[in-house]
């Protein structure tokens, strides 16, 4: 069997080349089909479902949808002392919910990994 193989490949190289460049290609695209499978931004995935965090989110996309591609920020309310929300606590993060929507992250203070560094137009000449 391994004589057959050698010969079959010393005689037609190319043959073999091709062969392992199909292989290749076909690996890569079963590959990568495969891999949008195993790659999620859902981190409640990952979790058991008796955690209140994975089952926060759940009930997340449940109410609200969910959007492929976006990325949602799920946030466990709790008092300090372990009794329930008051009013005053749900308008403190009702207040805090509005302001999220609104925030951007500040990247002037973040210099680029590679070529010159930014410049303020406020500082240049």
């Amino acid at each position: 069997m391994l004589n057959r193989l050698t010969s079959v490949s010393t005689r037609r190289p190319w043959l073999v080349i091709g062969l392992w460049i199909a292989l290749l290609v076909g690996g890569a695209l079963v590959g990568q089909a495969k891999l949008y499978d195993v790659t999620t931004n859902d981190t409640a995935g990952f979790l058991p479902r008796s955690y209140e965090s994975a089952r926060a989110v759940h009930f997340g996309q449940t109410h609200f949808g969910l959007v492929k591609g976006a990325t949602a920020v799920t946030a466990l309310v709790q008092r300090g002392d372990g009794r329930s929300l008051t009013a005053a606590d749900r308008a403190r993060v009702a207040a805090l919910t509005a302001g999220m929507t609104k925030w951007r992250p500040d990247w002037t203070g973040i210099e680029p990994p590679f070529g010159p560094p930014r410049t303020n137009a406020a500082s240049a000449p």
